[in-house]
């Protein structure tokens, strides 16, 4: 997506018909389905900000057979997968379904739609494609220029996929832990991926919420089948209650009712 976003009655508008078209180099059959589809002009809006927090979390875009093929998945709970089957058709006018998750020690449900206009779409704004641990991104632009609505709608995404819940320490009953914000990223990207956590530390920042430094856990060194290296980085919402209680109140957990009403009882 180009740095500049064209504005309409306050909209930021992110893709229109004509540049999909020229970007993609759609063929007449290509340009026919998404027409049908009114996916596009596409604007930003917090349900459209939501959305790409979870495939930036817990989701992923998957290309195959140059961008052929092109497939929109998430994992998580049944809950959330069934506000993302739901979003997803008010976004690209398209049902999906979620299914649940076979394979041995796998737990839980997904989805796996495979939607080439819809993936081809997203990474034109800037979402990433393939393994986010092997790739190097940063926050797409549309989201750190726009209003707090659509920050805000972001964070919860995230928050919900990657941010650790709140919890007490065994013998300390009056002692909050957690809170974490932690992705692990290949050896050589580290410092990309540095540079995202300040993004999203920036995005905290706009509403007031304080994070701590960013830290790298060269301890938890992992060496993946595939020969990668890759280490944890993280930072943390600042644990005192006050901070706690500015989290609560402008981002929360918006999904995972377990991580909110600890969140809740730490606060009490």
């Amino acid at each position: 997506m180009d740095k500049k976003s064209l504005k309409y009655n306050d909209r930021i508008l992110l893709l229109d018909f004509e540049t999909v078209k020229k970007k993609c180099r759609l063929n007449n059959f290509s340009q026919k389905t998404l027409l049908e589809r009114s996916i596009l002009p596409l604007y930003a809006t917090p349900l459209l900000a939501n959305f790409c927090g979870h495939l930036i979390g817990d989701g992923g875009l998957k290309l195959l057979n140059n961008d052929q093929g092109a497939a929109v998945r998430f994992y998580g709970t049944k809950k959330k997968l069934l506000k993302l089957v739901k979003d997803y058709d008010t976004l690209f006018h398209r049902k999906i379904r979620l299914t649940k998750r076979s394979r041995p020690n796998e737990n839980g449900y997904r989805i796996d739609a495979t939607d080439t206009h819809v993936v081809r779409i997203l990474k034109l704004m800037g979402i990433p494609t393939g393994d986010k641990v092997l790739s190097k991104f940063r926050v797409p632009l549309w989201i750190t220029n726009s209003d707090l609505s659509i920050k805000k709608a972001f964070l919860q995404a995230l928050s919900d996929d990657e941010l650790e819940g709140i919890y007490k320490e065994n013998g300390k009953p009056d002692t909050w832990h957690g809170l974490r914000f932690k992705m692990s990223k290949k050896k050589e990207l580290i410092k990309h991926h540095i540079k995202f956590l300040e993004q999203i530390r920036l995005l905290f920042k706009s509403f007031n919420i304080e994070t701590s430094d960013i830290k790298i856990s060269y301890n938890e060194e992992f060496k993946r089948k595939d020969g990668n290296i890759t280490y944890p980085a993280y930072f943390r919402i600042v644990n005192k209650k006050q901070n706690r209680e500015t989290f609560l109140k402008e981002v929360g957990f918006q999904m995972d009712t377990n991580k909110n009403e600890q969140l809740i009882k730490s606060l009490v």
